[in-house]
């Protein structure tokens, strides 16, 4: 009679109610989803909804995967970065010819720059030039991309992303929403 003692490698528990049953860290469970080829999104929302985790990196990459800033294909997330990258600074340079911004011009980006960018990014800037958009109270979406920001330790060329996939999937950025506020 032989058995076999090969250990087999541990599975991870894919139901979220359960999955900390048999790995008490939710960082472990978290920490093996993200060196997966492919992420489930699904399940990660699911554990991310049952299970606080702490504030550091791989939170703001959960964020990022989550509202589908980075594809849920982790071969893909180096080409989407610099993809990324590169729209971010055609994005600027529009803020600064559309809506004459100093603060894209210096050394960072403000939050109303941001605003103005994810306005640009939803095809709204015709619908909303300088004057118009002079008339909008925008405050709330630079509140948001405010607590983003700070979120991505002040480094608002990473926070941009996930502010404008956030506003998009409230639909914060809808045309009916903005002339309501």
């Amino acid at each position: 009679m032989t058995t076999e003692t090969a250990k087999q490698p541990q599975a991870i528990e894919r139901d979220p109610r359960t999955a900390f049953s048999k790995i008490s860290n939710s960082a472990e469970v978290v920490d093996a989803m993200l060196r997966e080829d492919v992420v489930d999104l699904d399940t990660l929302a699911k554990i991310c909804l049952y299970h606080r985790l702490a504030h550091d990196a791989k939170r703001l990459q959960l964020w990022r995967l989550l509202l589908g800033v980075l594809p849920s294909v982790r071969e893909s997330w180096a080409f989407v970065l610099e993809q990324q990258a590169a729209q971010l600074q055609d994005l600027v340079q529009a803020e600064r010819l559309l809506y004459h911004s100093e603060a894209t011009q210096t050394a960072g980006l403000t939050t109303r720059a941001l605003v103005h960018m994810a306005l640009i990014k939803c095809g709204l800037a015709r619908r909303f030039d300088e004057h118009r958009l002079s008339r909008l109270n925008l405050d709330y979406l630079e509140a948001i991309a405010d607590a983003i920001v700070r979120a991505h330790g002040n480094d608002a060329t990473e926070a941009f992303w996930v502010f404008a996939a956030f506003a998009k999937s409230q639909n914060l950025l809808s045309i009916n929403y903005l002339e309501q506020v």
